[in-house]
């Protein structure tokens, strides 16, 4: 009887051991992932709006904290892209470069992020629109300015005149 209840007791304490081990056994978390479109924010509103069409080949790249490189993605045609490798509750940052020729990055709005912003992990509907400035200006525009004289108004002299910036 003795034997069985020694036995008994060094596998309680082989048990015991084994799971002391096994909480104190670091796990990597589980990899994560950051996903969104990036777009052509054509009314420059902040806002992924229908109709606006994807960007093909913006460079996404996750940082951490360290400043090290974690993960990179490029769009695809439809402007969307995913970032899977990154891990759960981390903040990264995240930077969009490379967008084609002429783009700039748009407002910041509700569906719009900076070209550079942080994310907690995992996280959907990072978007980020861009665009072209020089659609939305004439070579050579006019200028509105009004004009105030001093004293009674008559009401037959203009309020605002305008003239060509050159």
């Amino acid at each position: 009887m003795k034997k069985w209840f020694v036995l008994l007791l060094v596998i309680v304490f082989a048990w015991v051991a084994m799971e002391i081990l096994k909480s104190n056994t670091p796990t990597e978390a589980a990899p994560s992932a950051v996903t969104g479109v990036v777009f052509r924010d054509i009314n420059v509103n902040g806002v992924h709006d229908a109709g606006e069409p994807g960007i093909e080949n913006v460079t996404i790249t996750a940082y951490d904290a360290s400043g090290a490189v974690v993960d990179t993605a490029i769009s695809a045609a439809d402007g969307t892209y995913s970032l899977p490798n990154l891990v759960d509750g981390t903040t990264y940052r995240l930077e969009f470069t490379n967008p084609p020729g002429g783009l700039q990055s748009g407002p910041q709005g509700s569906h719009s992020q900076t070209t550079v912003t942080f994310i907690t992990a995992p996280a959907t509907g990072v978007d980020v629109g861009f665009h072209n400035g020089a659609e939305y200006c004439q070579d050579v525009p006019d200028l509105a300015t009004n004009i105030y004289i001093q004293g009674a108004s008559s009401g037959s002299g203009y309020g605002l005149v305008s003239f060509p910036y050159t």
